[in-house]
């Protein structure tokens, strides 16, 4: 299988509807996709794909900090038939990529993939 990982944009918005009532997690999910995708310059979501479907996407929230900007994950999501293919991975390298172009000084996590209690784990090592 071949996976792709880009920014969402609004028109994936019933994609990731479709997604997240799949993973069980549609109230939440439609709080937080609604969220991302009218306050684009607070809360971002990337989405991993494999052909046409999202199977993963991982959302942040922007925070502007007195003398340097960063960045939370607020939430991870992974489709089960996708997971331990590195799909986290891949949406964290392509959230620290636009981190590094934005130049964001700082990244941090609410969550954690499933099964794991230190969200923290994600982050390891440094943003650049």
């Amino acid at each position: 299988m071949s996976y792709r990982v880009r920014r969402a944009v609004p028109a994936d918005a019933s994609e990731l509807l479709r997604f997240l009532a799949v993973a069980s997690q549609e109230a939440e999910g439609s709080r937080r996709l609604a969220q991302a995708l009218a306050h684009g310059a607070r809360r971002c979501c990337w989405v991993a794909e494999c052909g046409y479907d999202i199977v993963g996407v991982m959302c942040i929230v922007t925070r502007a900090g007195v003398k340097k900007p960063h960045w939370l994950i607020e939430s991870i999501d992974i489709d089960e038939a996708h997971q331990g293919r590195g799909l986290t991975r891949m949406l964290l390298d392509a959230v620290r990529a636009e981190a590094r172009l934005q130049r964001v000084r700082g990244l941090a996590t609410l969550c954690s993939p499933k099964g794991r209690g230190d969200g923290d784990c994600l982050l390891r090592g440094q943003l650049y």
